[in-house]
């Protein structure tokens, strides 16, 4: 039995991070190590998996606005101190100080003393979306760096795997990166566009593609999927779930109420063929629930279509929300893994490029648009909705692909924990 420090997402508001981070963990303790749990963006030690997601209640109440005034003042703060003294400078010093001050990042230390690997699973770690301008000092990228270095200060492999890489626009956060990945002893991606981006930044020829641990829940829908076209033959009753995005997706928030926009035609142009379909809109994601919301809203006013919104907290209530379900019109890319190993049809909309590598890896490029398209094809869209619902061909398909993916998780594994001669397998 070997030990290693485990860095996920274990604390996260996201469905997909925590099914990620969850089969992650199993797949290394199969592997027959002893780990530690340690939230990757809050540093925090985990000792029960997070299972659930709590569901806001919907405030139209205005941000307060001390609050907003103490953040500015921070940030201008940040700002002005980054511009005068080079930053790696700046994040010696920083660690220091949290290595000294900070209770959590003393646990983490002692922790790393004391294991033989420290691994990072799972998840779009390798970006910089969540760094307001490269000017935060806490920023993922200064995070990973600062993780690798005391893993490495103590002399620990540095394990990385099944991560999402990019995408990283700032120049500092890609030289933050190079220079983190040049302590990586061993690298696996979830996808070809992270394989690609990687190259960049890792120089080991030994750079493994694997797909997201997600695949390796060992579940099969293949009877319940039948049983739903069978039903789909013998009444026109036809559920339908939209997972909505929320404004932080976009750019703006014109782009935003495009895609809402389409979400409305899209809608309507189904329930004009067929007025026995309900929709049931959802999200992944809680920050994305004012977005669900206003979709709803949207509907009635401009639609006269009435929805129900579904509230799924947990991994289990995806699963059983889907087997009701006869398409899914996606949203965050976890709804659509979600479907694919529930067999579950589908259709997705790029609004990161990590779509574009998830549609290569389950062979379903062509079930996932541009948002400028779809919003000038929605006829084209709903005739593809018509059709793979019905669709057993795809069934058969998607639960071969399926298949594959189950056996392409354990390429991005950790090696054996267990010792032999002092050394692992």
């Amino acid at each position: 039995m070997m030990n290693a420090v485990v860095f996920s997402f274990f604390k996260s508001s996201n469905l997909g991070d925590l099914a990620l981070s969850e089969a992650a963990t199993k797949l290394f303790i199969n592997k027959n190590y002893d780990i530690i749990k340690f939230d990757f963006p809050t540093t925090s030690r985990v000792y029960e998996n997070v299972r659930s997601i709590q569901i806001p209640l919907i405030s139209n109440e205005n941000i307060n606005k001390e609050t907003l005034l103490k953040s500015f003042i921070k940030r201008k703060i940040k700002r002005i101190v980054l511009k005068l003294v080079k930053r790696d400078t700046i994040e010696k010093i920083y660690l220091l100080y949290l290595l000294k001050t900070s209770n959590k990042w003393k646990e983490l230390e002692s922790s790393i003393k004391n294991v033989d690997k420290v691994i990072f699973a799972g998840g779009n770690m390798i970006m910089d979306l969540n760094s307001t301008k490269g000017y935060e000092i806490i920023d993922w990228p200064f995070l990973f760096k600062s993780y690798c270095a005391l893993a490495k200060k103590h002399q620990k492999e540095i394990n990385v795997l099944y991560i999402g890489v990019g995408p990283i626009n700032n120049d500092q956060s890609f030289a933050t990166y190079k220079k983190a990945f040049e302590l990586v002893d061993k690298l696996s991606v979830r996808d070809n566009l992270s394989y690609q981006i990687s190259e960049n930044l890792y120089f080991n020829s030994k750079t493994v593609q694997t797909v997201d641990p997600v695949f390796s829940l060992n579940s099969d829908f293949i009877v319940q999927r039948r049983k739903a076209m069978r039903q789909l033959k013998e009444t026109l009753d036809i559920n339908i779930g939209i997972c909505v995005l929320g404004q932080h997706c976009f750019k703006s928030n014109t782009l935003h109420l495009k895609y809402l926009e389409m979400l409305v035609k899209l809608s309507l142009n189904l329930k004009e063929k067929n007025n026995e379909i309900k929709f049931y809109i959802f999200s992944t994601e809680v920050s994305d629930f004012e977005a669900v919301k206003l979709f709803q809203q949207m509907l009635i006013k401009e639609a006269n279509i009435k929805s129900e919104i579904k509230k799924v907290e947990t991994v289990e209530d995806v699963f059983k929300f889907y087997n009701s379900l006869q398409f899914l019109i996606g949203g965050r890319m976890h709804s659509l893994i979600f479907a694919q190993k529930a067999l579950l049809p589908f259709i997705g909309f790029i609004w990161q490029e990590k779509l574009i590598g998830f549609g290569k890896v389950v062979n379903s490029d062509e079930k996932l648009f541009n948002i400028e398209f779809a919003f000038n094809n929605i006829e084209q869209l709903s005739e593809i909705i018509n059709q793979d619902m019905k669709n057993e061909l795809l069934l058969k398909k998607m639960s071969e692909t399926n298949n594959i993916l189950f056996e392409m998780v354990e390429k991005g594994n950790v090696k054996s924990g267990i010792l032999n001669n002092g050394s692992s397998k």
